[in-house]
This record gives C-alpha cells, structure tokens and sequence, in this order.
C-alpha cells in the first residue's frame, strides 16, 4: 500500500526534523501517553475505572465495534473525558490526558440493541451511570497502541479486544435517565429532548443514544458515536429553534470572538428571522493540511425554513450551532446566526468537536460588542481573521444575502422619508 503525503513525510521526519512545521510532533506525544500508561497494566487485566464514555465505532457497519473507555487510573477520571475539565488544557496536555484511556472493544450488530447479551449488557450499565464506576477488564490480546485522531471523536489511547467485564463499583443515574430509558412508548428524539430540559448533558445523551437505550425498544439499534454527537447537535437545537422562532429579533448587531486550541471563532448575530450560516477556513499546515499551499475554505447554511440537503453539513457546523441556538434561547431573542471558525497551525492534532462545542460556549458567557449595522460588525470581525475578508465573504452565500437585504430595507426607508 503506497503511503500517502502527509504519511511519508512523518517517516521521513520520525519527530526529529519538524519537516511538517508544527511545534510538535503528536505521533511522540501519543507514544509518551501510552508508555505512561502502559506501566500500570499488567498482562491482559485492567483493574481501574471508567469516566464513563464509550465509543461505537461505524467503520463496519452494520456491525459495531463497541466498547467503554477504561482508565487504570482510579482518582480523579473525570478530568479524562468531561469536556468542561478538558477546556482551557493545551493540546499536548488534551492528548496525554485522553491517551490514558483505554478503548476496550468488542463486536456486536446493531440491532443487538434489541436484546441481552453479557458484554453489551454491562457496557450499558455503566454508560448509564452519572458518576465513574470501578471495572475489572480482561483481553484477549495485550494492549496495543493505535494513533488515531479524529475531528468529531475525542483521541483515546490503547486498544485491545475485549473478553470479559466485571462491574466492581456502584452505578448511579439519575431517576429521569433510568425513566425514559425503561419508557416503551417515547420516541428517541423526544427522549433525548426531555433528558436535555431536566439538565442531562448532551454528552451524556450521547452516550444513552449510542448504545440504543433510548425510543421504542421495537426500534432502538446501536448507533456509532460520531453519527451519535451530530444526531443529538441536530436535534437539541432544532428544538431549540422551535421556541427561539416565537420570540423578537435582535435589536442590534452582536460579535462574539474567541481563540481556543489554534481554532479561532467569530460570531455574528444581527436582527433578522432566525437563520445561520458557518464559515469554516482550514490554513496551510493545521492538523489535515499539512502540505497545503493555500487554505481551504467551507460553508454550509439553513434559513429559518431549516435544512434542505442534510448530506452536506458535517459534525463541526452542528458542533457549533447548538451552543448559538442556547445562546438565542436563554436571552429571549431570534437573529441571523453567522459564524467563522479559522484554523491556525497551532491546531496540529485533532481532539474532537466538543472543542468548537465548548469554546463557543465559553465566549456567549462574556458581554459581546454591539454595533449599529452588520457592515461595522463585519469590519469588526476582518481586524482578527488572517484569511482576506474578500475571499471568505464570497463563500458566505446567506451573509452576503443578509446584507443585500440590509441594504434593500435602508434604501425603501430612505425612499419613505422622502415621500414624507
């Protein structure tokens, strides 16, 4: 099998030669990680904990490869996978963190989510769990490392096969999560809608929708994790929009900004029917343009109508969209949604979208700058964006829409007032 660029390069570098420019090599990050962890496991046994998180791989689909996310590490194991305790980290401290756990695996077919079988039956006893619970792991070969990196899924660290697990510690929900996963007549959406208004993390969904626990038990499969994350994404701020359309539009132009990981973030909120639109510039050398000469610039949108072509939009527009759309529904106000995610060098390793979740998260906490008209706003945002306003204005087909439509209503105002 021929190597790809990007691969001959990293045997020809071999961490030594920085011949990809980024201030680290994260293939030795990751080896670090697991050599630190693999001092704490002996032979094929694990005896520690899980956060708890657990990983439905797609690749063959329909069958999965499933299986909780082990640590040998006992104190302290929220800090691995809560995203809330992972923001704010660098990226090598991100990576090592993450690389200390374990992914253990086992296969199964999604419509396994129907019926008991031993592995899949513990493995969802603990994803229901709100607290880290005790395990006792067995494999049936000894671990391996395994780099994989991946822009929806959080990186984890070795793998291996898994034979048997115990359930040593307690498992703990709250009483609405054991609820509606024991409901046989309410649908997965509106599950998933009612645990997120009782205050259940969408993470935590998450997990819940992977391992099939939640709809009509006719009905419920496993469903890979990355399909998982956007699913929930999709749903929880789609309900959203429901309720942000009965409310006023925004009285003026906000502007968010915020720089989190080598991943730079502008958003833009101006009065308007509910709508959005994202911006997504990937600049030569971040984590998948490592030989690039020039950036790669990608757009999606949705007008209040919502969504027409559901195939194009991938995990990072619906990463970011929920937290805009928590945003608009906690201060009472519906608007045009815009925002632009430029993505630096210093983004050399990808650590899964609940980076874009959480740092957008973070900067609706802070006042935002409010301006008179978008075209201040727009100028506003240029100021901090390396990528030439000109060339990702002419991929934002909404904005550009927005503003011809700004321009309209001025100029039918203007006309009045003459009339006057």
């Amino acid at each position: 099998m021929e190597l790809g660029a990007e691969a001959r390069l990293c045997v020809r570098c071999r961490g030594v030669k920085s011949l990809c420019r980024r201030p680290t090599c994260p293939i030795l990050i990751k080896f670090e990680s697991h050599l630190a962890v693999s001092t704490k496991l002996l032979g094929r046994t694990l005896f520690g904990a899980t956060p708890p998180e657990v990983l439905v791989g797609s690749k063959l689909w329909p069958q999965a490869t499933i299986g909780p996310l082990l640590t040998p590490i006992k104190e302290d194991v929220r800090k691995l996978s809560e995203p809330s305790l992972l923001y704010g980290r660098s990226l090598d401290d991100v990576v090592a963190l993450r690389s200390q756990l374990v992914r253990s695996t086992f296969k199964s077919h999604v419509k396994a989510a129907r019926k008991s079988s031993k592995l899949l039956d513990l493995t969802r006893e603990l994803s229901i769990s709100s607290e880290p619970v005790d395990v006792e792991a067995s494999f049936k070969k000894p671990l391996k490392p395994v780099l994989k990196f991946d822009d929806t899924l959080a990186p984890s660290g070795m793998s291996g096969s898994l034979t048997d697990l115990k359930v040593v510690g307690n498992v703990s929900a709250p009483s609405k999560v054991e609820s509606l996963v024991d409901d046989r007549d309410v649908r997965a959406a509106t599950a998933v809608r009612e645990l997120y208004e009782y205050g259940i993390s969408n993470y935590y969904i998450v997990r819940l929708l992977s391992l099939g626990l939640l709809g009509v038990p006719k009905d419920r499969v496993l469903v890979p994790s990355r399909w998982s994350i956007t699913a929930i994404d999709s749903i929880l701020s789609n309900g959203l929009a429901k309720r942000i359309a009965d409310f006023d539009e925004l009285n003026e132009v906000h502007v968010f900004s915020q720089s989190h990981l080598g991943n730079h973030y502008e958003v833009v909120l101006a009065p308007g029917p509910l709508s959005y639109e994202m911006v997504e510039i990937w600049l030569p050398n971040s984590v998948f343009m490592p030989n690039a000469k020039s950036a790669f610039i990608g757009s999606d949108h949705e007008t209040w109508r919502g969504r027409v072509d559901f195939s194009k939009a991938g995990g990072g527009y619906y990463a970011m969209k929920l937290p805009v759309y928590e945003y608009l529904h906690k201060i009472r106000r519906q608007a045009f949604a815009f925002v632009l995610r430029e993505v630096s060098s210093e983004y050399y390793v990808a650590i899964g979208s609940w980076k874009m979740r959480e740092a957008l998260r973070e900067v609706f906490k802070r006042p935002p700058r409010k301006f008179n008209s978008i075209d201040e706003a727009l100028k506003d945002v240029s100021s901090r964006v390396f990528t030439p306003f000109e060339k990702w204005f002419k991929r934002a087909s909404l904005l550009r829409s927005y503003l011809s439509q700004a321009k309209l209503i001025k100029f039918i105002n203007r006309m009045k007032g003459g009339y006057q």
